[in-house]
C-alpha cells in the first residue's frame, strides 16, 4: 500500500477515529499469531484469521516484507516502516486501521508497535520477498527472546534453533530427542507421558531451576529455553506454567493467561491443572486460583 485510504467525517463503529478501537500490537504478539495452530494444521491456512497490512511504499513492501498470509477479519494488523505510537492520526498507518475498523471490523484493529523495523530486528527470518509458500512455523514466544514452547519438530529442528538462538532443552518424553541426544548439560530430560496420573508436581521444582539458571534475572548470559513435548500442548505448558510461577512469584491465574494470549491451543489435562494449583499453594504459601472455574 502506498497511498492511505480516502477518509470521511464519520466512522459507522462511532466517532470521528472510534480511537479505543484502534491499538498497538508488539512484535512477540504477531510472532505468535504467526505461529498459531489449530488441531491439524496452521492457522495462517484459514482464510479469515488474519489479515496483516503493509502501509509502507510498494518499493519498500516489494523489497521486503514480514511472513504472512492475506486474509480478513479475525485478526487484522497494519504495520509501516516504524511507527510506535497512535498520536498522530494523519500518518497513513493509522489511518489504515481505522479504515478497517470503519468497514466493519468485529474485533480491535492492532498498529504493530516499531512497525516493520523492529519486528524484523526480533525476528529476521520472518521476512520475505515472496508470498506465502512453505510455512515453517516456529514455538511459541513466553518470554520474549528467552522462553519458548514447542512440539517434538520444534525440539529437533536445527533451523528454528539457529534462528530463535535456544541454547537449553526441557524434554518432557520417554523418547530421546535427536538435536541434543544423550546426556547433555543443556538439557533436562522429564521421561514421562501424558497422563491425568502422572505426578508431574515432583519435577516442577528441578525444572524451575534448570530454566531459572539460564533465563533468571541474575543471569547476565541469558540462554534461550525451549520447553517441548510431543505435542506441544499439555506436558510442556504444564512445565512453563510451574516455571513462572515460581520465578515470577505469581498465582496460576495471571500465569495461565500469559501462556495462553500466547499459545491459545496450550491445554493442560486436567490432573495437571490440579498440581500447578498445589505447586501455587506451596510456592506462594496460598491457594489464590479457583480451578473449578470453566477456564481452567
Amino acid at each position: 500500500m502506498n497511498t492511505s485510504p480516502r477518509t470521511h467525517g464519520t466512522h459507522t463503529h462511532g466517532g470521528p477515529l472510534a480511537s479505543e478501537n484502534i491499538q498497538l500490537m508488539d512484535p512477540t504478539t504477531l510472532y505468535n499469531l504467526l505461529q498459531e495452530t489449530s488441531v491439524h494444521c496452521a492457522r495462517l491456512s484459514d482464510p479469515n484469521f488474519l489479515l496483516l497490512c503493509d502501509a509502507r511504499e510498494r518499493a519498500s513492501y516489494d523489497e521486503n516484507h514480514i511472513l504472512t498470509a492475506i486474509s480478513v477479519q479475525k485478526h487484522i494488523v497494519v504495520y509501516d516502516g516504524k511507527t510506535d505510537s497512535l498520536k498522530d492520526s494523519t500518518a497513513p498507518v493509522v489511518q489504515w486501521a481505522h479504515f478497517f475498523w470503519d468497514m466493519g471490523s468485529m474485533k480491535k484493529v492492532n498498529v504493530l508497535k516499531g512497525g516493520f523495523e523492529e519486528f524484523s530486528r526480533q525476528y529476521p527470518f520472518l521476512r520475505t520477498t515472496k508470498e506465502l509458500d512453505d510455512l515453517k512455523l516456529y514455538p511459541p514466544e513466553i518470554v520474549p527472546g528467552l522462553l519458548y514452547i514447542g512440539n517434538w519438530c520444534h525440539g529437533n529442528d536445527p533451523q528454528i534453533h539457529q534462528d530463535l538462538h535456544i541454547k537449553a532443552h526441557v524434554c518432557v518424553s520417554k523418547e530421546d530427542e535427536t538435536f541434543m541426544p544423550g546426556k547433555n548439560e543443556n538439557k533436562l530430560q522429564i521421561k514421562i507421558q501424558d497422563s491425568n496420573n502422572i505426578p508431574l508436581t515432583k519435577y516442577f521444582s528441578k525444572s524451575a531451576t534448570f530454566i531459572e539458571k539460564r533465563i533468571g534475572k541474575k543471569i547476565k548470559q541469558k540462554e534461550p529455553v525451549l520447553v517441548f513435548d510431543k505435542t506441544g500442548i499439555s506436558l510442556a505448558p504444564t512445565i512453563a506454567m510451574a516455571y513462572l510461577i515460581k520465578a515470577k512469584k505469581a498465582d496460576l491465574e495471571t500465569v495461565w493467561t500469559q501462556v495462553k494470549k500466547c499459545m491459545p491451543n496450550a491445554r493442560p489435562n486436567r490432573g495437571f491443572v490440579q498440581q500447578l494449583a498445589l505447586w501455587e499453594e506451596a510456592t506462594l504459601g496460598a491457594r489464590s486460583t479457583d480451578i473449578a472455574e470453566p477456564f481452567y
